[in-house]
Parts: structure tokens; sequence; C-alpha cells
């Protein structure tokens, strides 16, 4: 095998097994109230489940089998947790795609008592620290196209619509809105 292809095929295979950006859990204060922003974990799967439950009654794609998947999956996948006084209140999913510099979002939460308070953004803005802090390039995502209030939080945040994809929801066959982020670096100065 030529020494160029040898280390085509390096880069590509070993960047695949490369795990995701290290993240630590820490306290997060959003509008003065404390909340703790940590890793997920199998235990955490039924509180998840509840909680998808609560905000995605119709979405029958996301059981435990396929959290469990998703959680264990440390080399491609993160999913935080935000809880509130030990209460899981939001948390977060993302994939993360080093070929092409890109996490993508699979999973996004906020208990409807907790809504329109910031958690979504900050969740955002951790992973979009992640990404800046690890050289990913864009944050891309797919929403229903009826979830109008999320696609405004989006497109707030700094998502573009590039797309749809059709019938992409398998509940109801509803449309999809694509949606990217290009990660800002950080200034010098």
């Amino acid at each position: 095998m030529s020494h160029l292809l040898k280390n085509f095929k390096s880069l590509i295979f070993h960047d695949r097994k490369r795990p995701i950006p290290a993240f630590s859990n820490h306290i997060l204060y959003i509008h003065n109230q404390k909340y703790l922003l940590c890793h997920a974990l199998v235990p955490d799967i039924p509180e998840m489940l509840a909680l998808r439950q609560q905000v995605a009654p119709a979405e029958i794609a996301w059981n435990f089998s396929v959290f469990e998947a998703e959680v264990k999956n440390t080399q491609q996948k993160l999913y935080l947790l935000l809880r509130f006084q030990d209460r899981l209140v939001a948390f977060i999913g993302a994939e993360f795609y080093l070929h092409k510099a890109e996490i993508h979002v699979t999973n996004l939460a906020v208990a409807k008592e907790f809504q329109r308070q910031g958690l979504a953004t900050n969740l955002l803005a951790s992973l979009e620290e992640l990404g800046r802090q690890n050289n990913y390039r864009t944050i891309s995502l797919e929403v229903r196209k009826s979830n109008l209030i999320a696609q405004r939080l989006y497109i707030k945040f700094g998502f573009l619509v590039i797309g749809t994809l059709k019938s992409y929801y398998q509940s109801n066959q509803e449309d999809a809105v694509v949606m990217k982020y290009l990660v800002k670096r950080k200034t010098k100065g």
C-alpha cells in the first residue's frame, strides 16, 4: 500500500475512533438560578424518557433501547443534562462528525415549566463552546416544520434554514426543517 494511501486511511479511520471532546460537569447560572450541567448516564434514561414524553408525546422513535445506545456511544455522541435542585429539567444530545467538523443535535428537550427561561439557549451555547474548543465548524439539526417556537429559538441563536426533509418524522410523516449554525471563532484581543 502506498504511503499516501496508508496515511489517508489512517486519518479517516483514526478520526472515527477518536473520542468526542472532553466535557466536565459544572455549575451553570441562568437568570440567577443554579443548575448542574452534567453527562447523561444509563440510570438517567427513565427521567430523559419522561421528559421527552412530556414535550414530544407523539414521537415514538425514542425508547429506552435507543437512548441507551446513544448514551453508551461515547466515541461519537454526547448527552448533557441540565438539573435544577436534582431534577432533570432539560437535556441535549449530539453526534460529533469529525470528518465533517460538524456537531449534529439529535435531541433537545426542556420541561414545559422551564421553557422560555434560556435553558435551551444555554445548552446550545455549551455545545458551541465544545465545538469551538475542538475546531468543529458547524452545528446542524432537524426540527418539525410545525414547531415554529423551536425554529424561532434556533434562528435567534444564529441557525439558518438550509433545506427540508420530506416526511422525515415517522409518527405522522411530517416534514423536517434542516438548520445549520456556523460555530463562531473566538476573536483575539
